[in-house]
């Protein structure tokens, strides 16, 4: 009987919704619909190279970024042999791949199965699936021009975090 194991592979590859580790480092999937404005959430508005620059990525993280875009999509196998994740070489590759997924730069776009073994992942960007309209911004703005008055707020400064919050719990 075919269960998730065998019917996420052939998900992933129509490209109608995107699969990682995407839930608290659990993998899931998210349909294109709802992807934009999740990843806008996740990524505060920022792109790789500027969320990078401004510090949120480290030079591991960057690595790995760098290798898939410059293959369009890579098996981890290769990425752990070009950039010596081994044994006696770099560390925490689990943890790098997992951390780009949950920032929402990286996705697993197929699965290669040899025989007897379980599948090796296969990561692909996922600027092809993402469209910048930075929600979580945009809700904050809208939010500042409310009349919160008849909500007991003097300010905004308690109905910014209470969207923060929302969009939190809904996507993290």
């Amino acid at each position: 009987i075919d269960g998730p194991w065998e019917w996420k592979g052939p998900i992933a590859r129509e490209g109608k919704c995107v699969y990682g580790k995407l839930f608290r480092g659990k993998a899931g999937f998210i349909s294109l619909d709802h992807f934009k404005d999740f990843a806008n959430y996740r990524r505060d508005g920022y792109d790789y190279e500027g969320f990078y620059e401004d510090g949120h990525s480290s030079h591991k993280d960057k690595d790995v970024y760098d290798l898939i875009s410059e293959s369009g999509s890579i098996l981890s196998k290769s990425i752990k042999q070009k950039l010596n994740y081994r044994k006696d070489g770099n560390k925490g590759f689990d943890t790098v791949i997992t951390r780009l997924q949950m920032q929402t730069f990286v996705c697993i776009s197929d699965f290669e199965y040899m025989r007897d073994k379980l599948g090796i992942t296969c990561f692909t960007l996922q600027d092809p699936y993402f469209e910048h309209s930075s929600c979580f911004n945009i809700i904050k703005k809208h939010f500042k021009v409310l009349d919160l008055s008849g909500l007991g707020l003097n300010d905004i400064s308690g109905a910014v975090p209470c969207v923060g919050a929302l969009l939190k719990y809904l996507y993290e």
